[in-house]
């Protein structure tokens, strides 16, 4: 699957592009900065928001905003926005053997992100968010596929 990057880690700005040309649109600012590159999965729209999937790539690597990037999914992270299913997919990068918390300590990476979810939503106290389970890699296999074909 591609990975479109709209925020680097260790970044509070993210790009807003627009998903089907990749133009980028405007730039938001988070209250914290991204724990890991953060963005969409490309050719994936659809779901509640209409929007293509949100997806973490689980990397240390250097990522560049408005790059695209081969990768596989490695879990699910539950979300909800409003009442609303929001989930993000995490991934690795292709030629990485493996993703940080992938194996390992998933508790640990599901709490660290739902700290960073919850911590940026301070700032749209009107917004209901909360993060569940970190589910399996091929959950989210299949939620890609449902949206996109094969992955």
């Amino acid at each position: 699957m591609e990975v479109f990057i709209e925020a680097i880690r260790g970044s509070r700005d993210k790009g807003v592009f627009n998903e089907e040309t990749g133009e980028r649109i405007a730039t938001r600012t988070a209250l914290l900065p991204y724990p890991y590159p953060y963005g969409f999965i490309t050719g994936t729209p659809g779901g509640d928001d209409g929007d293509c999937l949100d997806c973490y790539v689980i990397t240390m690597r250097s990522l560049a905003v408005g790059g695209r990037y081969t990768c596989e999914p490695v879990g699910l992270l539950e979300m909800f926005e409003d009442g609303e299913e929001d989930h993000k997919i995490l991934a690795r990068l292709a030629d990485e053997p493996e993703a940080p918390g992938s194996t390992g300590n998933r508790q640990a990476l599901r709490d660290g992100l739902a700290a960073f979810i919850t911590g940026i939503f301070t700032a749209y106290p009107e917004a209901a968010v909360s993060v569940g389970a970190l589910r399996s890699a091929g959950e989210a296999e299949q939620l890609v596929r449902s949206r996109s074909g094969p992955v």
